[in-house]
């Protein structure tokens, strides 16, 4: 891109929070790889379908795999 189009893109709010939330979004998620890689795929079939509480942010699926850490994986 050329310096019109950057300076363009910095007026425009919207592009420029857009952007800031798509770079938050990417970092967090990249950033939680060594820990949700692991998690999100062992089963327990104790915590099946367990609400949001304590270890379980976002609660549990049908095998008890943590919500949070499969949807970062994803």
């Amino acid at each position: 891109m050329n310096r019109s189009a950057w300076q363009r893109f910095a007026r425009h709010r919207p592009a420029v929070v857009s952007l800031a939330f798509l770079t938050v979004m990417l970092a967090v998620c990249i950033g939680s790889l060594p820990v949700t890689a692991r998690t999100m795929r062992a089963t327990n079939l104790s915590a099946a379908r367990r609400p949001p509480a304590g270890l379980f942010d976002w609660g549990t699926d049908a095998l008890g795999r943590p919500l949070l850490a499969r949807m970062l994986y994803g």
